[in-house]
């Protein structure tokens, strides 16, 4: 694929991976200095860097992009949780004095979780990745996997069951 296809897709797409990036970034700690924007830009970027890819279809290129978002945020989780960038402190709201929400190494912990899933069972990690990370419905998720609707739930039951025992 060259730049011309790939910045045709993300033209038709914009509007679709801005919600996913927003819905992305709102659940990061706050803080956070990175814009939905600005995610989006980088996945193309990175897009732009990869060996050339073929899309079968919007799902598929909106797929694609959502995974290299979770990698961007992982790579700046990890690089947050070192001690070089303060990783050995906790972020603390002055009005709350509450912890923030999602710390570094949530995220960490949950990409991980995902990936040893997916060597469990790629569909069930593929499904919780188009849910979790795109922020699909579920009856969305089953679309773009061409399952009926019970059975993504029945597999959205599993892995969140087999997540939390992995995480726990």
């Amino acid at each position: 694929m060259n730049t011309a296809q790939l910045e045709q897709w993300i033209g038709e797409s914009y509007t679709a991976l801005h919600r996913i990036a927003a819905a992305r970034m709102d659940r990061e700690r706050p803080g956070q200095t990175l814009s939905a924007t600005s995610l989006i830009h980088e996945v193309f970027l990175r897009l732009k860097q990869r060996d050339p890819l073929e899309f079968r279809d919007r799902q598929h290129f909106l797929s694609i992009a959502s995974i290299e978002m979770k990698r961007i945020l992982v790579e700046i989780a990890r690089r947050k949780k070192t001690d070089r960038h303060g990783g050995q402190h906790q972020r603390c709201s002055l009005t709350t004095a509450q912890p923030s929400s999602e710390t570094a190494s949530q995220v960490i912990e949950i990409s991980e979780a995902i990936d040893e899933l997916e060597k469990i069972d790629p569909q069930k990690a593929l499904l919780v990745r188009l849910r979790y990370i795109l922020g699909l419905t579920e009856s969305e998720a089953a679309e773009t996997l061409h399952i009926s609707r019970a059975t993504a739930a029945r597999h959205w039951n599993f892995a969140r069951a087999w997540l939390l025992n992995y995480l726990s």
